[in-house]
């Protein structure tokens, strides 16, 4: 691992204190600074928070000083990049970390801990159990994690939980899962059992964007008055004001050059809002999508997820199945190939779709060979057609492309408008990969002391366990392995224009590895900052998490990751809409949530599926049932699509995903409702209407309807500012009908979910001018004496569009 500088050592005796109206006010020269890209909201923990400088500043030879305000404290741990943060009890909850750089100030926005302690209690006057744990959305479903003691009749325990909607269950003696006989609120488990619900009170704080003229911006605030703001341009603190009765006031500065954010966060003597994100450009406000397209933010991104073998077979030289008698076709090589997916974007079809950046899977060099087995019928081992088993890093496995085909690939997909995020897998290898042999220490042993399998331990082994026998995992408490398998990664930035990674089972890696990964990223590929421009070059990397909002957020952050998929959010969204009634309370809860966690413009995962997941469409018809083995149902049935109802609620699920904040995807095939059970059912090959060489299968009409459906959508949401960078509301009006509020400056857009089986009419808030419409066609917008009534159908989703 690199050296880290000693200087920090030095630079920490010029710590300074400083008033919270100290901002970096005056004009900035544009001499390259080593500064990667936007700072992000930094959460504090209670108590003291590590915090790594090199995330902001990479090179902390340029670092000059580093500034607080009043009542923040920090302090150095040892000749390392790394400083504790902690504010006296009285502070302000809103701050910034202010770092000198080369004469440049780089505010790095910071909240307090909002958690709150919770006590929990079990009765057992008569001391019968042996011992008591909870597990729960936050504490990752560990119950190792939070033990309770005995005292008095009962066990008791507290924990520091963050604000929003949990669920979580009483572990007795290691085995029966029990509800907590002291709260009777509880919710649906999805598994046919039930959790106890635990509501925590959340900040009421609320910012939204009001309107602008010439240099001005005015922000609303509800809730409590301002305190104090926290207002970034860029990473450039700028004043503001309470000119206006109930709005935050803003000057922008006349030197801003380029495309910019203005952002923004406010707070009172206890909480934090949510945050305003304003693009610019040369210091203007943009108020047209058209005006700003750009693949590269990822506020205006579309993915698309195919499995290369799965797609189009464009290349049929490269065809090599294993045609193994244990390896059941099903899960053989099928001939899908980067040629297949360049024919596709030269066809037009991703443009067609909506679609701006393509994560593929990995194409890295696989087995030649069988290996795994699943343990029912039919009895199958498997090809490594996904791409998964890794025997070597830096080289292609040519049945899915050679060098020069993924060269001519990126550069047609950039061409056309279209990022390429490459799926990288740091988690492990094959057991025939030379570095398994050459280095076994590197590996983390498949043993554990007490004899015990290490394999599929997801959480109390989550950071050393291999996913089967043949699929070593990597140790990486050890610097060398930190070392070899970052510069492994920074390889293919190297060779290859890639836009960004999608990281495979990120939680199972320790953050220091994805630190140290992303620190060369951002000194060797993305390079300086200029002043306060941002660089120009952005790279893009979203980790694969399933776990608790807490460990999902644990990764995230300037110097990890952009993003991670928000998988508690889908599950949330597969629970309603596969439904017919109800389920929206769960979910406007959910996606609340996550707007807290991860901020009102997070650039996260919303996926429609994945490669790990039954097809959306399947569990919605009612194909499969809650209760069965999924995976294998796969090779037990013949899954089709069973009727309508299933398509219109995939296209809810659709429209949900393109309404909150997020990057939307799409996993290969819900654009026309594949169906399919689990792995490798989920995984069939993808069918075309355009007939090319390589394709197959064409459309049912059905089918058409729903892609065109679901393009509309896309090009809605690419089309409208309040879409990509609106204020959100999320609201069960009750239980049987959503309403989602994107709302930019005087642009509004409402989403409606009518999880019901009557017709819903809707009056929206407030004066609604004349000219408001339906961008989907499905409802239908109706005035009763001078009220706005907007009409959806039972089962329904509909977009409405209004300029105030």
């Amino acid at each position: 691992m690199r050296t880290l500088s000693l200087r920090i050592g030095a630079l920490m005796a010029l710590v300074s204190q400083f008033a919270c109206s100290e901002t970096n006010r005056e004009a900035i020269s544009q001499e390259p600074i080593p500064v990667a890209g936007l700072s992000s909201l930094l959460t504090l923990e209670p108590g003291k928070t590590w915090v790594w400088l090199s995330d902001y500043v990479y090179d902390l030879e340029a670092l000059d000083s580093v500034s607080l305000d009043a009542g923040w404290h920090m302090e150095r741990d040892g000749a390392c990049d790394s400083v504790q943060i902690w504010k006296e009890a009285d502070a302000l909850p809103l701050s910034t970390l202010r770092l000198h750089v080369k004469g440049h100030v780089v505010s790095v926005p910071m909240r307090a801990s909002a958690k709150q302690e919770m006590h929990f209690s079990y009765p057992d006057a008569q001391h019968q159990l042996k011992q008591v744990q909870i597990k729960g959305s936050f504490n990752a479903w560990n119950p190792n994690t939070l033990n309770l003691t005995y005292e008095q009749g009962s066990w008791h325990a507290s924990a520091m939980i963050a604000p929003g909607s949990h669920q979580y269950i009483f572990v007795i003696n290691g085995s029966q899962e029990l509800r907590d006989p002291h709260r009777n609120d509880s919710i649906a488990n999805g598994l046919g059992g039930w959790n106890t619900k635990l509501d925590v009170a959340a900040s009421n704080l609320v910012l939204s964007t009001e309107r602008f003229k010439g240099q001005r911006v005015f922000l609303k605030y509800s809730g409590s008055e301002p305190v104090h703001a926290v207002v970034l341009l860029n990473n450039r603190a700028l004043d503001w004001d309470k000119e206006e009765p109930g709005l935050l006031g803003i000057t922008l500065p006349n030197d801003a050059l380029g495309k910019s954010y203005l952002r923004v966060w406010y707070c009172d003597s206890q909480a934090v809002s949510n945050d305003v994100m304003v693009p610019l450009y040369d210091g203007k406000v943009m108020d047209h999508a058209s005006k700003i397209s750009d693949r590269h933010d990822p506020r205006q991104q579309i993915m698309y997820n195919p499995m290369i073998d799965r797609f189009v077979d464009g290349n049929k030289a490269n065809n090599r199945p294993l045609n193994h008698p244990e390896v059941n076709p099903k899960v053989d090589f099928f001939g899908g190939d980067l040629a297949g997916l360049t024919a596709k974007i030269k066809e037009g079809y991703f443009h067609r779709l909506g679609i701006n950046t393509l994560w593929i899977s990995p194409i890295v060099r696989n087995p030649q060979t069988p290996w795994g087995r699943w343990p029912k019928s039919p009895n199958t081992r498997f090809s490594g057609y996904h791409g998964y088993w890794p025997v070597a890093l830096t080289e292609t496995d040519e049945r899915f492309c050679t060098p020069d085909e993924l060269r001519t690939f990126i550069q047609v997909a950039h061409e056309n408008n279209l990022n390429v995020v490459l799926d990288y897998v740091a988690h492990h290898v094959h057991v025939e990969h030379p570095l398994y042999k050459e280095h076994p220490d590197w590996f983390t042993s498949l043993y554990l002391p007490d004899g015990s399998k290490n394999t599929e331990r997801w959480d109390d082994q989550r950071l050393t366990t291999w996913f089967d026998d043949h699929m070593p995992s990597f140790n990486y408490f050890k610097p060398e392995v930190v070392e070899q398998m970052s510069d492994s990664a920074l390889w293919w930035f190297q060779h290859f224009d890639i836009d960004g990674f999608r990281h495979d089972a990120a939680k199972h890696v320790p953050t220091p590895f994805w630190r140290a990964l992303t620190y060369k990223v951002n000194s060797q590929v993305v390079g300086p900052s200029k002043g306060d421009k941002l660089p120009e070059r952005v790279i893009y990397q979203i980790g694969e998490t399933y776990g608790s909002p807490e460990l999902i957020g644990s990764y995230l952050g300037t110097g990890l990751f952009q993003a991670q998929f928000d998988f508690n959010l889908y599950d949330a969204a597969i629970r309603t809409f596969r439904q017919a009634q109800g389920g929206c309370s769960d979910l406007a809860a959910t996606a609340n949530d996550s707007r807290r966690y991860y901020g009102s413009h997070h650039s996260m995962g919303n996926i429609t599926g994945n490669q790990d997941r039954p097809r959306f469409i399947s569990l919605a018809d009612g194909s499969l049932q809650d209760g069965q083995d999924f995976k294998q149902a796969g090779w037990d049935q013949n899954i089709q699509v069973q009727g309508p109802h299933g398509y219109q609620r995939l296209l809810n699920l659709t429209g949900f995903v393109m309404s909150v904040p997020g990057v939307p995807v799409i996993y290969y095939g819900d654009e026309i409702g594949m169906p399919g059970a689990n792995d490798p059912d989920n995984r069939r090959m993808m069918r075309f209407n355009s007939g090319l060489q390589g394709e197959s299968g064409a459309w049912l009409p059905a089918e058409k309807k729903h892609w065109e459906a679901v393009a509309k959508m896309t090009h809605l949401r690419q089309s409208h500012m309040a879409l990509l960078y609106g204020d959100t509301r999320v609201i069960a009006l009750d239980d049987q009908h959503l309403l989602i509020e994107r709302r930019y400056f005087d642009q509004v857009v409402w989403i409606l979910f009518n999880q019901s089986e009557s017709a819903w009419t809707y009056s929206p808030e407030g004066s609604v001018p004349s000219r408001l419409r339906t961008l989907l066609s499905s409802g239908t917008v109706n005035w009763v004496k001078n009220q706005c009534q907007l009409l959806v159908q039972p089962g329904q989703v509909e977009f409405f569009y209004s300029q105030l």
